[in-house]
């Protein structure tokens, strides 16, 4: 009898932790992912394989990617907000401000679009 109890306990905490992850809540541990698109309108071939540099707003920390050939990017980091910094060429300017990204662990922040300005 004592060792139905036991085995039961052990089964409904399970079940419970099961749950409660299947619910949405996340490791702390785990990474949040932030993807999203380099865009330069008028400007051939300008968004393959640029730099973005994202700053972590507590501790400094960069995590670097790049874009593919379309100018895509996914990036994997520690839950926190952070800075978006796109390494700009020469004459170039941004065409729209970035705030900073918040990502918590296991969570998506997957709509961060930067726009190149097309030159005057």
């Amino acid at each position: 009898m004592r060792m139905n109890r036991l085995v039961y306990s052990l089964l409904v905490i399970v079940i419970a932790a099961t749950g409660c992850l299947a619910k949405g809540t996340h490791i702390p541990d785990q990474p949040g992912t932030i993807s999203g698109a380099v865009s330069a309108p008028g400007l051939q071939n300008a968004v393959a394989d640029r730099e973005i540099v994202f700053t972590d707003a507590t501790s400094g920390r960069r995590y670097t990617t790049h874009t593919n050939n379309v100018g895509d990017f996914t990036i994997q980091v520690p839950q926190g907000r952070y800075h978006v910094n796109l390494t700009m060429r020469p004459g170039e300017t941004m065409a729209n401000k970035i705030d900073d990204v918040g990502v918590t662990a296991g969570g998506v922040k997957a709509d961060v679009n930067l726009v190149i300005a097309t030159p005057k």
